[in-house]
């Protein structure tokens, strides 16, 4: 550096040091110089530990920006310097700049052990300027900045990332390392279950990769990582695994068991939700997991698989009894009949809540302390109508403790718009929403997308969110965010508790 640039790098320093300590706002005069060119730097006192955070945040003003072509930030840590690079893009502006992309020079202790702090502008004209710099303060990592924030992973892919049980231990540090702290995989389908089952068949692959249920509720224990089974309720077992029970959903068939459609074809994998048998083994299937020693258990596919089912027989004498008359030209007239239309949603609707009451009265008879939750299609007016969702009713009555609602849109503004009414038809604070990374356009944007969606689902209110689904091929993505920095300003301060408490605590 030449004589003129340290003389004016000392000379601010000590006015600076003069005006205010090392954690406040410094305004520092740049003049010219005997050359046009020169790296001027101003180093401070600066202990704040950064070891937790992703980033730092600060806002900067200067006064003639075309007099820079670029910025640095430097940390001295023990026998050397963590250095980073900024360029702002106006002269006026909050930088948030990634601690994950500083370049180490020489030996620093690290990021806990930080004592002096050195600001680098990179002149590229010689006229006389100045640079406002404010505090710097560190921004926490994206899945740090909410406390008792609810972060639930989900897989379709009943023993995890390995697809066996052997894979369980490596599922779960995965999870840790992406920021999780609850883990959902299917293991029950209307059909099949993939643990040792008494109350459904259990699928011959458990006899191959063991019992999904088994391995993993153990390894999340150890890895202090909160476990939900996923029963898939009205759902037959997944297209990979119906050769191996192709005679069990025969026998469905056969007995009436499945859906019929507005024009009388039966479903090849929908079970009718009004069927005694269907109603009675979910009922079972919720006991047996229930005593099984899971956090919580989580029902998907809860509902009619559209407006156009079911209108089997069993339906139509089903509906007739709640209405309390015949339907004589059935199922036209549940459509053209503007008043047996309307019951014909509240039974349908009926006919889910009232399973949903029952099952939570089997559950907290055997453990008053697992969590019941639902993933319901957004926007409950269109959930109740298409899919007889009434998920507002749910959370009303306590059917469950939370539901999740599957907002698998990739717009960060539409997420925010269904999630404010949503808000709106039930408490906040019950709802969690599920971020659809696996359904979204693979276009490099998947991160920001779900940062956005998380800054409006914690501004909402909301004590957690989802992500489906936990893959393989998504980790990098997972990771990315787990590692990425928080906005600034965000506290999530307020979300310190998952659920309202009203009863006693999951063990």
């Amino acid at each position: 550096m030449r004589r003129s640039a340290r003389r004016l790098s000392m000379a601010a320093f000590l006015v600076s040091a003069a005006l205010c300590d090392a954690s406040s706002a410094r305004t520092l005069q740049v003049r010219p110089g005997r050359e046009p060119q020169s790296r001027l730097t101003w180093t401070y006192p600066f202990t704040v530990d950064l070891s937790k955070a992703a980033a730092v945040a600060f806002d900067f003003r200067v006064g003639d920006l075309s007099e820079f072509s670029d910025f640095g930030l430097s940390f001295e840590s023990g026998g050397g310097w963590y250095s980073l690079r900024f360029s702002p893009d106006c002269a006026k502006t909050r930088m948030c700049v990634n601690l994950g992309h500083a370049r180490i020079e020489g030996s620093p202790a690290g990021w806990n052990s930080l004592t002096r702090m050195r600001l680098t502008a990179w002149r590229c004209g010689n006229g006389s300027t100045e640079i406002e710099m404010g505090e710097v303060t560190p921004v926490p990592r994206l899945l740090d900045a909410a406390p008792g924030e609810r972060r639930t992973a989900y897989s379709h892919y009943s023993w995890g990332l390995t697809r066996d049980a052997h894979g369980a231990a490596n599922t779960v540090r995965e999870l840790k390392a992406c920021g999780f702290t609850d883990y959902c995989t299917a293991v029950a389908y209307a059909d099949v279950a993939f643990y040792r089952s008494k109350a459904l068949r259990t699928s011959p692959q458990v006899d191959e990769k063991g019992d999904a249920l088994a391995a993993l509720l153990r390894e999340c224990r150890r890895g202090g990582v909160k476990y939900h089974a996923w029963i898939v309720s009205f759902l037959a077992s997944p297209p990979s695994s119906r050769k191996d029970i192709a005679d069990e959903l025969k026998r469905a068939t056969d007995e009436g068991l499945m859906a019929v459609s507005f024009d009388g074809k039966v479903s090849g994998e929908w079970h009718c939700p009004t069927h005694p048998v269907n109603r009675s083994r979910f009922m079972d299937v919720v006991a047996e997991i229930a005593g099984l020693g899971v956090d919580g258990i989580h029902y998907d596919y809860i509902r009619y698989p559209n407006e156009g089912a079911c209108f089997c027989a069993g339906c139509r004498e089903r509906f007739e009894a709640f209405a309390g008359r015949r339907v004589d030209n059935w199922p036209k007239d549940v459509r053209s009949d503007a008043r047996l239309a309307q019951k014909w949603k509240s039974f349908r609707c009926d006919t889910i809540t009232s399973l949903l009451k029952n099952a939570a009265a089997r559950v907290r008879g055997v453990d008053n302390g697992i969590e019941l939750t639902a993933s319901v299609f957004p926007a409950a007016g269109n959930a109740a109508w298409h899919v007889a969702q009434d998920w507002p009713e749910w959370i009303s009555a306590g059917c469950v403790d939370a539901v999740h609602p599957m907002s698998y849109t990739q717009s960060v503004e539409m997420f925010g718009g269904v999630l404010r009414k949503e808000a709106a038809a039930a408490d906040v604070k019950r709802i969690v929403p599920t971020l659809g990374l696996r359904c979204w356009q693979d276009d490099g944007r998947g991160v920001e997308r779900m940062r956005g969606q998380i800054a409006e689902l914690r501004a909402a209110g909301c004590t957690g969110f989802g992500v489906f689904n936990f893959e393989q091929d998504l980790l990098p993505a997972l990771r990315a965010l787990a590692a990425s920095a928080a906005e600034p300003g965000v506290s999530g301060s307020r979300l310190r508790c998952p659920y309202p408490a009203r009863r006693k605590p999951v063990r």
